[in-house]
């Protein structure tokens, strides 16, 4: 695409990658499908404040997190697997304007293996 470029990073190093790409004053269009679940209760954290401070931003995530975890409504996170987590990603973007936000239960509550598990669709803005 003529009018778009692709930069791939490390959540904790996104406000590096935008400096380095000299991208702060673009229109910043950030995805996470599945890969933000790896990040720790930190650098979540992080990310999250880094990205707040960008003007014309929209960061599209879809990741899975535990249903029980979201019912619970107590952590901003919390471990889903031995290297996953489940992040209450609308908390953790309390500077953030909230375009959409979904929460997608493609599995049986009875099916053992993925009965638990939801998806967490946002779409937030700066």
């Amino acid at each position: 695409y003529k009018n778009f470029d692709f930069y791939k990073c490390h959540a904790e190093d996104i406000d590096k990658c935008i400096k380095e790409f000299s991208i702060s004053d673009k229109e910043l269009v950030i995805i996470s499908i599945g890969s933000l679940q790896y990040v720790n209760q930190f650098f979540i954290s992080d990310f999250f404040h880094k990205i707040s401070k960008y003007n014309n931003m929209n960061l599209f995530l879809m990741e899975p997190v535990s249903l029980s975890f979201l019912k619970n409504d107590v952590k901003l996170s919390d471990n889903r697997a031995f290297t996953s987590f489940s992040h209450n990603y609308k908390k953790y973007s309390k500077n953030l304007i909230t375009v959409e936000e979904k929460i997608i239960t493609p599995y049986s509550i009875n099916d053992k293996k993925h009965g638990d598990t939801a998806h967490y669709y946002l779409h937030l803005k700066s």
